[in-house]
């Protein structure tokens, strides 16, 4: 393992890192499949009451999410330096600070996740402060992602029709979350349309980690 190519540990990063994520950001308890129960806007009482209630989902969704995402950027990282040079590789260098943040900012959510699930923490500001980093933090992703997209359909080895529609579904992610804090009521269908548009990137990334790893 230790003398694996760069190229193809990427590749397997970008194939584990997303199933990872996905899975977890869909079940983890009030999530885009409702397990446990839906929250109405951005209730933080109703975060608390059940993340409390799965609290054993809650805590393993919330330390996996990270790891997914990590192994995602950590792939992006590997694959933007390959493009050294070339076509696509500007805006590769400026997506994976944005990419790179957004990762951070979320796993710090999942650690509040964690201490609402457990119990460790019961106020309500907690749940209010995991709302605006999970806001902040998927905007920020939206818009780093339409540009490694933007700077992906440039490249010869890369099926620039699937860049595009990943580059849309990164815009439309950017957009919704930053329409979000001025309609809150409507923050389960923004979850939703985000949860879609994070499926088309999740595809996308195995596909381009498949690539990489041949």
């Amino acid at each position: 393992m230790t003398t694996m190519d760069v190229k193809k540990m990427g590749g397997y990063c970008m194939i584990i890192g997303p199933i990872i994520a996905l899975t977890s950001y869909f079940i983890q308890p009030g999530g885009v499949l409702g397990i446990g129960g839906t929250i109405d806007g951005y209730d933080a009482a109703g975060v608390i009451s059940i993340l409390a209630a799965n609290s054993g989902l809650g805590i393993i969704t919330a330390l996996l999410i990270p790891v997914g995402l990590l192994l995602i950027l950590a792939g992006l990282i590997i694959w933007v330096q390959s493009w050294n040079g070339s076509n696509g590789y500007a805006l590769g260098t400026i997506a994976i600070p944005m990419a790179t943040a957004a990762m951070v900012v979320w796993t710090v959510g999942s650690g509040l996740g964690i201490v609402l699930a457990s119990g460790i923490a019961s106020d309500t500001a907690v749940a209010e402060i995991f709302f605006g980093l999970n806001i902040i933090g998927t905007f920020v992703f939206g818009a780093g992602a339409t540009l490694l997209a933007i700077g992906a359909a440039s490249r010869s080895e890369v099926n620039s029709n699937f860049a595009n529609v990943a580059a849309l579904a990164g815009a439309v992610v950017a957009i919704a979350s930053a329409i979000a804090p001025f309609a809150t009521e409507a923050a389960t269908t923004v979850q939703m349309v985000s949860g879609l548009c994070f499926v088309v990137y999740s595809i996308w990334f195995v596909s381009l980690g498949r690539g990489l790893t041949k």
